[in-house]
């Protein structure tokens, strides 16, 4: 019970683009759940009988999807509520080191380049390579300037040298 009680009074941060991510994705939801209830509400016309409509799989299966949904509408809604928005980086010359929101690319000493977006744990997306300022490279990163070198994970002990070569 504690731990929903401080997930519910967590602050989250998150840049502009994340909060209208999550705002659209409440909004899907929240239509979703209006099929669902629109779903159940023609399968109890169609029973005969409370026990028939209650021992029906297909009543049983769309109560647990809109349950699933409901869920998910209450934790965005909670999300949204406690977020305040971080400023995305506007231009290098007004923050040199990377930050939330900055667009960071590095160099391996091969010449390989790698770009990542820099977000919150809420935003991620690893395929996307949008990487948490809490992870390992996230945190890496956080505050370093053009021409820094970080180490980066190469495998499970490994770990590289890359050049910061640019920030946007």
């Amino acid at each position: 019970m504690k731990s929903l009680q401080q997930s519910l009074r967590k602050k989250y941060r998150l840049t502009k683009s994340g909060i209208g991510r999550l705002q659209g994705k409440l909004q899907s939801l929240r239509r979703d759940r209006k099929k669902l209830i629109a779903h159940l509400r023609s399968l109890r016309t169609q029973q005969s009988s409370t026990r028939m409509f209650a021992e029906d799989s297909m009543a049983i299966q769309t109560l647990s999807m809109l349950r699933t949904t409901e869920m998910a509408i209450e934790q965005l809604e909670n999300t949204l509520r406690n977020s305040e928005v971080i400023e995305e980086q506007a231009s290098p010359d007004q923050a040199p080191a990377v930050q939330i929101g900055s667009h960071v690319r590095l160099r391996s000493r091969g010449g390989s380049e790698i770009t990542y977006t820099i977000v919150t744990s809420l935003e991620a997306d690893p395929f996307q390579h949008k990487i948490s300022d809490e992870s390992p490279i996230g945190r890496s990163l956080i505050g370093r300037k053009i021409k820094d070198f970080v180490m980066l994970p190469s495998g499970l002990r490994n770990k590289l040298p890359h050049q910061l070569v640019g920030i946007s």
